[in-house]
């Protein structure tokens, strides 16, 4: 009965950090507290960390775009080149696909 024992330490986990998220979301739900928030990060003191996290983002999405993209033409093509590499060494062999020898 581990894996019960198990769910029910999992599910007291999630409900532990949930109610701390909810507490935490629900603290700053005062409209002020967040206007506040937002003022004071336009502020020209965080100018350097904006344009470092900007910075940042920018290269890991320009990064996973490229690999997302190459992961795609990859999965796309290969199965095709394969088959084809297949056919040409079979064929080259002498055996023919259809005969079984």
């Amino acid at each position: 009965m581990p894996d019960k024992n198990n769910k029910v330490i999992e599910t007291e986990i999630y409900n532990r950090f949930s109610a701390i998220v909810k507490e935490k979301f629900t603290s700053l739900g005062n409209e002020s507290q967040i206007n506040q928030l937002d003022e004071l990060y336009k502020r020209p003191e965080f100018a350097a960390e904006k344009r470092i996290l900007n910075e940042m983002n920018s290269i890991g999405l320009s990064k996973g775009i490229l690999s997302g993209l190459a992961c795609f033409a990859f999965l796309r093509t290969s199965p095709k080149l394969i088959s084809n590499y297949l056919r040409r060494r079979a064929g080259s062999n002498g055996a023919d696909i259809n005969s079984g020898a």
